[in-house]
């Protein structure tokens, strides 16, 4: 997997921005909930803050730039796109509960409009020659209602990924339910026909050599959401997901 990982620079600075936009997004909830009586909608901010401090890391890199994105019908994200001589490659960065719901190895139970599976495509030619494997993850059957403006812009994006993009990425992340603290960063690379993620890159020692350090201050703001992690990171106001393993409903209430 040596040549599909990224250069070391480019992979502190996107560990940098997550680390820096949850500090960001840390403070401003601290802020909300002093200047407001209620505040608990900011915390579905979380990936803004991340997405926006990357952008703003890379802001002086001439090989990568950033584009505002729909997941679905409402939910605005970004997309980080990364050239060189003979490539170009498109990066995200997500919630690793969140993408690991859609990548379960339930490929019978596809939902072909949902644009990660969509993404996923660019990564056919790899897939087809055995380069990505993966293992499937939560099993997870995730249901959610079309909506015609989120359909219109499915299909414009699957009109564009697959010629534009030789490579796409995933870059997840967790969230320790305990000490809410960024616990593991991986460079990951979906595949579409067996609906799995291959890690390809081990992102999380860079942690410790990150500009951007959190302390337990800082995370005491957050200590008392109830709301499961990957809850912030929805990519539609309508998204209902069952649980078909008995394991993964107490895991999902432990939550």
């Amino acid at each position: 997997m040596d040549d599909f990982k990224l250069p070391t620079l480019m992979a502190q600075r996107l560990v940098d921005g997550l680390m820096g936009g949850y500090k960001e997004y840390l403070a401003e909830r601290k802020q909300k909930q002093q200047a407001l009586t209620i505040s608990g909608a900011f915390a579905w901010t979380r990936s803004n803050f991340i997405d926006s401090k990357i952008s703003q890391l890379f802001s002086q890199d001439d090989t990568v730039d950033s584009q505002i994105d729909k997941a679905g019908y409402a939910w605005e994200y970004l997309q980080f796109i990364q050239e060189s001589d003979s490539d170009r490659a498109l990066i995200i960065v997500k919630n690793a509960r969140q993408v690991k719901r859609n990548f379960n190895g339930a490929t019978a139970s596809i939902d072909k409009n949902n644009y990660l599976y969509r993404l996923a495509g660019i990564n056919n030619t790899w897939s087809a020659a055995g380069l990505l494997s993966g293992k499937p993850t939560d099993r997870v059957v995730q249901l959610e209602l079309a909506l015609p403006e989120a359909t219109t812009d499915f299909e414009h994006l699957a009109e564009q990924v697959s010629s534009n993009f030789s490579k796409f990425y995933i870059v997840t992340y967790e969230v320790d339910n305990v000490s809410k603290m960024i616990s593991d960063i991986e460079l990951t690379m979906p595949n579409q026909s067996k609906m799995t993620l291959s890690p390809i890159q081990n992102l999380t020692p860079l942690i410790s050599r990150s500009q951007f350090q959190i302390n337990s201050e800082e995370l005491e703001t957050i200590q008392g959401d109830q709301v499961p992690d990957a809850a912030y990171e929805q990519n539609t106001l309508f998204g209902y997901e069952i649980n078909t393993d008995a394991e993964n409903e107490r895991e999902a209430g432990a939550e």
